[in-house]
């Protein structure tokens, strides 16, 4: 939903972004103990759930990246499937870090989302 709000492909990952950190924010830790749960229980058929949720959530990162080198927007020697996982990748870091700190700074901080945003943004802009 949150790539859906813009037709812009740079605005679709920066909305993502913002909506997931706010989904985990909401959620104080919930993924990481479903994540945890999940592996623990070593059910198969759950894990592939898991697996496929997570593959969705890459696919669509891959297919915005895709859309951005399409348009010019991005650089054309992009892996989309490593771009999005790098995506997935500083998202979870992030939360990580602010579970790990007892969730004492807000994952909404639009300064520390900026920042980590425009690291990635210059990774996969055209120059």
């Amino acid at each position: 939903q949150a790539a859906s709000a813009s037709d812009k492909p740079l605005e679709k990952l920066k909305n993502i972004l913002s909506a997931h950190l706010s989904y985990a924010s909401q959620r104080k830790g919930v993924s990481f103990i479903v994540i945890n749960e999940t592996l623990s229980l070593k059910d198969k058929s759950l894990q592939g759930k898991m697996l496929g949720a997570i593959h969705k959530y890459l696919n669509k990162i891959a297919e915005i990246l895709l859309e951005g080198q399409k348009s010019g927007l991005f650089r054309k020697n992009i892996n989309t499937t490593s771009g999005s996982i790098a995506f997935f990748g500083m998202v979870q870091s992030m939360v990580t870090v602010w579970a790990l700190s007892g969730f004492k700074h807000s994952l909404n901080n639009k300064n520390r989302m900026q920042g980590l945003f425009d690291i990635y943004k210059g990774g996969v802009i055209s120059r």
